[in-house]
């Protein structure tokens, strides 16, 4: 291979290069820094943001309510087998026992 010319490398093109792949040319794209990224909160931006939800206010609040409701309805099955255990089935209470089965 001693017979193949080499070529001449000049400071220009050596700092070219190293700019290309130092400063990470295309490859800067795929690093991803959460800190950088993080939206600031503001009031300006709050609202903003509701000033697109006012028109469906009614809506918005009818599925809060519904989120609320239903929550609540899913501590109801806990609640009633921990009467039934603890209480209905030690005591032999079949009133109780009847009115939560």
């Amino acid at each position: 291979m001693s017979g193949l010319p080499t070529p001449a490398v000049t400071s220009s093109a050596l700092s070219r290069e190293t700019v290309i792949f130092h400063s990470g040319g295309w490859y800067s794209y795929l690093q991803y820094d959460e800190e950088t990224d993080r939206p600031s909160l503001d009031r300006g931006l709050l609202l903003r943001v509701w000033s697109y939800g006012r028109p469906y206010k009614g809506a918005l609040l009818g599925v809060l309510a519904t989120v609320f409701v239903i929550s609540a309805l899913t501590v109801v099955p806990p609640v009633i087998t921990r009467e039934l255990v603890d209480v209905a089935l030690p005591e032999g209470d079949l009133g109780l026992l009847t009115l939560l089965g």
